[in-house]
C-alpha cells in the first residue's frame, strides 16, 4: 500500500463497482485527489510543499537534496 493509502467505508465519487475477492469478500477501490501541492522536483502531491522559502516550489523530503547538491535557488525577477 502506498503510504498515502488508507482502508476508509466510501471514497469520493470515484468508486469502481465492487468485485469479490477469495478470503476477503467484496472488495472496491476509490480514487480521491490528492491534498497539497505537487513538487516540482519528484512530482509527488505534498502538504509541506513551500514550507522552505529559499525553495519555496520543493517538498521537505527534496529540499535537503537540493541543498546538498549546493543547488541555489533562483532569484525572483
Amino acid at each position: 500500500m502506498d503510504s498515502t493509502a488508507e482502508v476508509v467505508e466510501a471514497c469520493g465519487k470515484y468508486v469502481a463497482q465492487g468485485e469479490p475477492v477469495e478470503g476477503f469478500g467484496e472488495i472496491t477501490c476509490g480514487v480521491a485527489p490528492a491534498e497539497g501541492t505537487k513538487c516540482e522536483r519528484c512530482w509527488n502531491f505534498s502538504t509541506n510543499v513551500g514550507e522552505c522559502k529559499e525553495h519555496p516550489t520543493l517538498c521537505k523530503r527534496c529540499v535537503p537534496v537540493i541543498i546538498d547538491k549546493g543547488v541555489v535557488a533562483p532569484v525572483p525577477v
